[in-house]
């Protein structure tokens, strides 16, 4: 990891705002497959 004065803060914050959505993306695309599966389950 970087030491913290070669980064600016804007840009740690970016970094940091850019990998919480697409960890969020992330969970949400995974819970939509989960609710896929279950309501292919339930119709199949």
């Amino acid at each position: 990891m970087y030491t913290t004065n070669i980064i600016p803060v804007e840009q740690r914050i970016k970094e940091y705002k850019t990998e919480a959505l697409n960890n969020k993306i992330l969970k949400e695309s995974k819970s939509n497959r989960k609710f896929t599966n279950i309501f292919s389950k339930l119709l199949g």
